[in-house]
């Protein structure tokens, strides 16, 4: 819970926030740890695959971008 509050400005409405507050928790010495979940749902999808992969792609390069930079 710590490390959410310490990033806690990193987290916006989509999902790639998650990527980062694992990168940066990372780069700070931290210890990240993978939970598998496993669940059914059986509604019909609303999930844009290609919009999602355009997302995410665009948030890794900036995130890579700026600490490439130096900048936090």
């Amino acid at each position: 819970m710590a490390t959410l509050r310490r990033f806690i400005d990193r987290i916006d409405v989509g999902s790639s926030y998650v990527l980062e507050i694992c990168f940066l928790t990372h780069r700070a010495g931290g210890h990240v740890t993978q939970v598998p979940v496993s669940c059914e749902d059986w509604r019909a999808s609303k999930f844009n695959l290609l919009h999602e992969a355009f997302y995410k792609y665009r948030h890794l390069l900036g995130l890579w971008l700026r600490y490439r930079r130096g900048v936090d």
